[in-house]
């Protein structure tokens, strides 16, 4: 279902962003900050300030209080010499929904919504902050120091940092201001030394003498499919303090991540890529396994948690239309300065509409929201109804794209509903059954505007007698168009009659004679 609130011309929207006006629409609330602690006390719970091992000031105690045997090893020089900073602990105050999704435009930037030097008391799904709508929210993260920030977004360094044990892709990566080479040794000697002087080395577990490598595998037990499957295409974490390395699950749920520990981590995930998230209760910073130093291994099924289980429904149709084979359609657009990070709602609430897309009211694409509702269905349509939203998503972006490489006004919602809806449902079939095979596409028609035009234009008779389709007898006689084509014949046209004489004219089909009737049916 598409959602048109409010409409901005092109010139107004470039307006406002000239002079700096963000126009808030309906549902603009800053929705991916931390929210409540929930009444079971699930939340992650934070306890006091750690004396923070890897601050500059700390690393130079540490140093100075090493044996001269042990700093023998770097030549014996002065802690000015050895230590510098080589990372920024920053506090970002995000006062909009925009600025994060700016924020998240650096994809190398990984945001934490607690702050990274506290005691952990519980763990749980989300942090707890005594936030109000007109506060604003906070993220914290490590940056290098030539890491060039937003200027528009308020930031201030709570710490100057020297991380010498970040040993990404299994090697050890270390600055220093004087270009000093490091022993592995002298580097672990060092790390140690500043967690005993700064009270954290009993919370450490008897250290590995070989590295280690955070891997491991995440499943999917899919009830419609009657089977568990690999979950991949989720964003895996694994954190120490200011160093974080992350992996991708493959298809079969197996992931490794881009660096290695010599001591234990904290696994968490959410469900975000760089394009798209899935928010909701209890889903944003989600830990998982704790003070580990082995593989981290999960499975999501309906039966453990169900809202977690829609979530990841919901979070497997955007990695299928962002990542996956989807015969030439176009994708939801990217993130970019002009349209931010797409976020799909989880709502765990029953409504009769399934799904609701918000289009931008903002300046190209800023504020952009999907809404999936009922996660009670099937797991299928779930996923079918995920898919649908995505399609609108897909169809404004390249609306907009046009728009802006013609200089027009060709808004998407100005467009005749039952021309979007039936588009979306075709999408939603054709997509749907490309990982669930029996899927029908949903009932043969609702209201006015729902129809299943598109399964009569790629079908055959056969196929549209079982997947709710239009027979021959009530006016489908057309079958062979591609999916991309009838995309394709969706740009430039805001009318049902408009998007049928394209696809008629435009398209060589031994049965396009028969579109007239085929759409006039419906």
């Amino acid at each position: 279902m598409m959602i048109v609130n409010y409409q901005i011309s092109y010139t107004t929207s470039l307006l406002l962003l000239l002079i700096g006006i963000s126009y808030f629409g309906p549902h603009s609330k800053f929705d991916n900050k931390p929210v409540s602690l929930p009444q079971d006390g699930n939340g992650l719970v934070l306890g006091k300030k750690l004396e923070n091992p890897y601050s500059v000031e700390n690393m130079k105690k540490a140093y100075n209080a090493l044996p001269v045997s042990v700093k023998g090893a770097v030549g014996y020089q002065s802690a000015n010499d050895v230590i510098s900073t080589t990372h920024y602990y920053i506090k970002f105050t995000l006062k909009s929904e925009e600025e994060l999704g700016k924020l998240k435009i650096d994809s190398t930037i990984i945001l934490f919504p607690y702050p990274l030097d506290y005691e952990i008391i519980s763990f749980g799904n989300y942090y707890y902050q005594d936030i109000h709508d007109d506060q604003p929210a906070y993220y914290y993260a490590s940056v290098e120091t030539d890491k060039k920030l937003p200027d528009s977004i308020e930031w201030e360094i709570l710490e100057y940092l020297f991380i010498p044990d970040d040993y990404s892709d299994g090697n050890l990566m270390i600055t220093t201001g004087s270009g000093l080479i490091m022993s592995e040794i002298f580097v672990e000697s060092l790390v140690d030394k500043a967690f005993e002087i700064t009270g954290n080395y009993e919370s450490e577990k008897e250290v590995s003498l070989v590295s280690w490598r955070p891997a491991g595998r995440i499943l999917y037990e899919d009830d419609k499919l009657g089977e568990t499957i690999g979950f991949d295409g989720i964003k895996v974490r694994a954190t120490r303090w200011f160093t974080t390395h992350t992996g991708f699950t493959d298809i079969s749920g197996a992931y490794r991540c881009d660096g290695i520990f010599k001591k234990p981590a904290n696994y968490s995930f959410d469900f975000e890529r760089y394009e798209f998230c899935v928010i909701g209760d209890g889903l944003c910073s989600d830990f998982k396994g704790l003070n580990r130093m082995e593989d981290f291994n999960y499975s999501f099924s309906r039966s453990a948690d169900q809202a977690e289980f829609f979530a990841a429904t919901i979070f497997r149709a955007g990695c299928h239309y962002y990542y996956k084979d989807i015969k030439n359609l176009h994708r939801p657009s990217i993130n970019s300065l002009m349209d931010i990070q797409l976020k799909l709602l989880a709502t765990n609430e029953a409504n009769d509409e399934g799904g609701a897309f918000t289009p931008a009211v903002r300046f190209w694409g800023l504020g952009t929201k999907i809404f999936i509702y009922n996660p009670q269905n099937t797991t299928d349509d779930i996923y079918a109804t995920a898919i649908h939203e995505l399609s609108h998503a897909a169809h404004y972006g390249m609306i907009v794209e046009r728009s802006r490489a013609n200089n027009i006004n060709r808004d998407f919602q100005y467009a005749e509903n039952k021309m979007v809806e039936s588009w979306a449902r075709g999408v939603q079939y054709f997509l749907t059954r490309m990982v669930y095979p029996d899927y029908r596409g949903g009932a043969k028609v609702i209201g006015d505007d729902y129809t299943n035009v598109v399964i009569d234009l790629i079908d055959t008779e056969e196929d549209a007698m079982s997947n709710n389709g239009l027979s021959s007898a009530e006016g489908d006689e057309v079958s062979g168009y591609r999916m991309d084509q009838i995309e394709a014949a969706l740009i430039g046209n805001s009318t049902w009659d408009g998007w049928k004489e394209t696809i008629k004219n435009r398209y060589s089909n031994a049965t396009r004679n028969n579109i007239d009737r085929l759409f006039a049916s419906w």
